[in-house]
């Protein structure tokens, strides 16, 4: 987010609008879901390395549920943006990471 939206916007001088603050909200929260649905497949790896991820702290249940908590929260981010692009890029990420996990499918048994 610091690469991608403060610094071009700071070094340009953009002004500050809802989209841009929506844009990077967006952004922040799918690669927070993203990170921990592969913090979750790595999950005894880290245990071993003592990683402190969400899933080793927390657990594999509630890492998995925040993943799918900050998906929808940024589809819902792109939805009152107006983004439709955005949303079924969502809604295709919320798809194809929860199914494709077997940590994800090991929960949802």
């Amino acid at each position: 987010v610091i690469l991608t939206f403060i610094v071009p916007m700071t070094v340009s001088g953009v002004p500050w609008s809802f989209p841009i603050i929506g844009g990077m909200l967006y952004e922040s929260l799918m690669i927070a879901s993203i990170a921990n649905l592969n913090d979750i497949r790595d999950t005894q790896g880290d245990r071993i390395a003592g990683v402190p991820t969400i899933p080793v702290i927390f657990g594999v249940r509630t890492a998995f549920f925040f993943s799918l908590f900050t998906i929808l929260a940024a589809t819902m981010v792109a939805a009152i943006l107006g983004n439709w692009v955005l949303v079924m890029l969502s809604v295709t990420s919320t798809i194809g990471l929860l199914f494709n996990s077997s940590k994800v499918l090991e929960i949802l048994r």
